[in-house]
């Protein structure tokens, strides 16, 4: 297995969101996001499928996770019928908060089939706790679409490199 990068975003001061686009064949696609940080505390990466460029917020987005925690007990999360798919954990404002996660899309370009993913984040927390996830979430349409915008539930992204690759 290997990887061509298809297209790349490095947030360099305060964004709002970023559209991540390239998604053109039914191939698997790998999205990377690096060092994610955050203006606003007790924020959540979020992401939303786009169709034809603009970003789908109806409520077909649905996932479960299974959250795992250096400082509590692992738990297992699910959501239904959401409007973006939550991808990281909780970001602070602090320097040593921040989001790293490799997402694996599948079926995105396929107008035939519903787009999901897989999420393999790693968050560190600015409690000292680091936070692990194995999910998966799925958008409940049946659509073609060519690719993701990241952005926060509340707030805005600071910094991160943002990378989107076709697994060949």
């Amino acid at each position: 297995m290997s990887y061509i990068q298809i297209a790349k975003s490095d947030i360099t001061s305060s964004t709002a969101n970023v559209d991540i686009t390239g998604i053109t064949d039914d191939s698997v696609y790998m999205l990377s996001i690096r060092n994610l940080t955050s203006d606003g505390s007790s924020t959540h990466a979020i992401m939303r499928v786009l169709n034809s460029g603009s970003p789908d917020t109806t409520s077909n987005y649905s996932g479960a996770e299974m959250n795992l925690r250096s400082d509590t007990g692992h738990n297992v999360g699910s959501r239904d019928n959401q409007s973006f798919w939550y991808i990281s954990h909780n970001i602070s404002t602090t320097t040593q908060s921040q989001h790293n996660t490799i997402i694996y899309l599948y079926d995105f370009n396929d107008s035939n089939q519903n787009s999901y993913i897989v999420n393999l984040p790693s968050d560190w927390r600015s409690s000292s706790a680091l936070f692990g996830r194995v999910g998966s979430a799925v958008h409940k349409v049946d659509q073609s679409n060519n690719g993701v915008r990241i952005q926060l539930d509340s707030g805005n992204m600071l910094s991160a490199e943002i990378t989107l690759y076709k697994v060949v």
